[in-house]
């Protein structure tokens, strides 16, 4: 019998939607009407042209990773890039993640980096940069009732060397008043 190609690709991802539901190869034979050992010729062919599809277009050393967590299409690792499911560790360290967030942003339907699981992808040397601002914009923020005139010299003296480091650094204390604002001022620069 003689298939044609769309008729071979629907009957690959028949095959591949049934073992990943949980079928056994004697029941994906019987389904699609070839024996168990054929089933599984079908299935791994399958598999690794799905696998291919996606390691061709994936950055390097991401399609294993991606496969043990479920993602075997780029449909389905694409969606959860949107949703932020995927996340560092366990094969994915930082460089992989980046490369990820670049190969995402390419495809159609990406959410273009705009929800909160993508725009708090940094890198610890951000964070740190991220973190010692906020602690000088607090710093240039401080303020509330003082005890005396030294505590409140103390303060002023405080204020005035936040807003200078701010100002070294290219930002003003009304710039970063939130931890969302310090961040996206070390996105930007």
């Amino acid at each position: 019998m003689t298939m044609t190609p769309e008729e071979r690709d629907q009957r690959r991802a028949l095959v591949l939607k049934l073992k990943r539901g949980g079928k056994s190869f004697a029941e994906i034979g019987a389904a699609i009407g070839v024996s168990a050992s054929r089933a599984q010729q079908l299935y791994r062919g399958a598999f690794r042209l799905e696998q291919a599809c996606i390691v061709g277009s994936l950055p390097p050393g991401l399609s294993l990773p991606l496969s043990r967590r479920g993602l075997h299409t780029a449909a389905q690792i694409l969606a959860a890039w949107n949703a932020g499911t995927i996340r560092m560790g366990d094969g994915i360290a930082e460089g992989k993640m980046r490369a990820l967030d670049s190969w995402a942003l390419k495809q159609p339907g990406a959410a273009r980096g705009e929800s909160p699981q993508h725009a708090l992808r940094l890198t610890s040397k951000q964070i740190a940069k991220a973190a010692r601002l906020y602690s000088l914009a607090l710093a240039a923020h401080v303020g509330g009732a003082e005890d005396d005139e030294a505590q409140a010299a103390v303060k002023q003296a405080a204020r005035d060397a936040a807003h200078e480091a701010l100002g070294r650094l290219g930002f003003e204390a009304g710039q970063l008043v939130t931890v969302g604002d310090c961040i996206n001022a070390v996105c930007n620069s």
